[in-house]
Order: C-alpha cells, then sequence, then structure tokens
C-alpha cells in the first residue's frame, strides 16, 4: 500500500473501479472506509 492514512483510493475487483474509499488505520491495521459505491454503467477498468 503506497497510500498514507487519510488518503483517498480507488476500490478494484477484477479489473473494474467498484468504490473510493479512503485509507484508515485501526488498532495498527490499515483498513479502507468505503464512501461511494460507483454505479455500474459508470465502472471503469
Amino acid at each position: 500500500l503506497d497510500k498514507a492514512a487519510g488518503d483517498p483510493v480507488d476500490i478494484y475487483v477484477n479489473g473494474r473501479r467498484i468504490a473510493r474509499g479512503e485509507v484508515l488505520v485501526l488498532n495498527e491495521n490499515f483498513c479502507i472506509r468505503v464512501s461511494e459505491i460507483v454505479e455500474p454503467s459508470a465502472r471503469t477498468t
């Protein structure tokens, strides 16, 4: 992971962007809070 806590990230599944989120640190572990789900018609590769 080349992002710092608080940075925005795009979330990809099978090469398609499905969501946007924010990197967090929780109990010394990195995690991502999903903030937006991309509409199926707008999903990109």
